[in-house]
């Protein structure tokens, strides 16, 4: 069975919407094909056309494909510019990353509707420094794109605080090998 017959049968529409849905999802490959139809059935909703209902699903089987390739290191976004732009139409009005730069992790960085990155824990827009920040160190950690965890404020203090501790340990220790040294 070729595929504008495949998608008649799956979707149960007639020719020319087969075949206009077929051009829709042209760069879905075959074996893939069945796991969209699959994955489409999430965004059936009542009274939207089926060309719609596709629309809005193959925008976002497309960031899953993406999103996979790039975490297991099959895709790799090759400039700065890419990166921005792939971020910025499959990110916008969502969260991006967590902990990302110089921010501590318990900070969610959001694209807001305008493109624009925006802390969610001040509930501020980033000025282009702490923006070109953000995306230097989303180009270096690509596999953070779209990763978002959940760390509560206290957690990270508590693990600032331990550190801070050890570092405090750290340096009493090369103070007293330092002393010692001098003695010698």
């Amino acid at each position: 069975m070729d595929r504008v017959n495949f998608l008649k049968e799956a979707l149960e529409v007639n020719s020319v919407q087969a075949t206009v849905i077929n051009k829709m999802i042209q760069d879905v490959p075959d074996d893939k094909l069945l796991d969209f139809i699959v994955f489409r059935t999430n965004y059936i909703e009542p009274m939207q056309s089926k060309e719609l209902i596709t629309k809005n699903a193959l925008f976002d089987f497309r960031k899953k494909q993406h999103m996979e390739n790039i975490r297991i290191g099959r895709m790799k976004l090759k400039s700065m510019e890419e990166l921005k732009n792939f971020c910025q139409t499959y990110f916008k009005n969502k969260q991006l990353c967590y902990g990302a730069s110089s921010f501590y992790d318990y900070v969610i960085i959001s694209i807001d509707r305008d493109g624009n990155l925006f802390n969610n824990y001040s509930l501020k827009r980033l000025d282009s420094v702490d923006e070109n920040k953000v995306y230097k160190w989303l180009f270096e950690n690509q596999n953070r794109i779209g990763v978002i965890k959940q760390v509560e404020y206290y957690e990270t203090q508590m693990k600032l605080e331990s550190k801070k501790f050890d570092d405090e340990i750290k340096n009493d220790e090369i103070k007293q090998l330092m002393s010692k040294t001098k003695r010698l």
